[in-house]
């Protein structure tokens, strides 16, 4: 993997982004409303943000 690649974890709903990991800051994003309430609790669990940014560093 070089400089310009970029890994995500992403998830869609229905064919439409849902949420993904914004590894640079380690949260998630929530593209639309409905993702909100996932993306406060997901984000409220430090060790999930740290084993995804762990994970796509990784791999």
């Amino acid at each position: 993997i070089d400089q310009q690649d970029t890994l995500k974890d992403q998830y869609s709903y229905d064919g439409d982004d849902f949420l993904a990991f914004d590894d640079a800051n380690m949260q998630w994003v929530a593209p639309v409303v409905q993702a909100q309430p996932t993306k406060r609790k997901w984000d409220g669990v430090q060790i999930l943000n740290q084993y995804t940014k762990g994970y796509l560093e990784k791999e």
